[in-house]
């Protein structure tokens, strides 16, 4: 994860800043990641507290536009996030959304035009080519017309 971090540096990821190892009681060392603080909370928890009222077409237009510059720009490092959903998608107080936790994320190889060889991601969302491991599916970036 720290690694992928380093290299993304967008308005729309989560910024790292800095990571160490910390050593605990029992020797025990744990790994310590500083990180952008994103004070809004969860993309999931401010939908679930706007469940009566709903959002606007624009909010949604918003956030909608928000995430495409992200991962356009996640792709365009050659990186695949793999575990994109609202749990992982932070904000902050002036309503940015921030992608985090790349821990399932991928550098793809230069070149890579498939992910046939690629999971991760959460079991219970991942669509059925992931999960099957269906041949020829485009890389991130590589979806829809040429």
């Amino acid at each position: 994860e720290v690694g992928l971090l380093r290299q993304l540096r967008h308005d729309n990821v989560v910024s790292f800043f800095e990571d160490f190892g910390h050593q605990g009681g029992g020797g025990m060392t744990s790994a310590c990641i500083i990180m952008e603080f994103c004070d809004g909370g969860t993309l999931q928890a401010h939908i679930e507290s706007r469940k009566q009222q709903g959002f606007s077409d624009l909010r949604i237009a918003g956030y909608v536009a928000q995430l495409a510059d992200g991962l356009e720009f996640i792709h365009s490092q050659n990186v695949t996030h793999r575990d994109l959903k609202s749990e992982n998608v932070m904000m902050t107080s002036t309503m940015q959304l921030k992608i985090s936790d790349f821990g399932c994320g991928k550098t793809l190889p230069q070149g890579a035009t498939s992910l046939s060889t690629m999971s991760g991601g959460d079991m219970m969302i991942i669509p059925p080519e992931m999960a099957h491991r269906i041949q020829g599916v485009p890389a991130p970036g590589k979806v829809g017309p040429a």
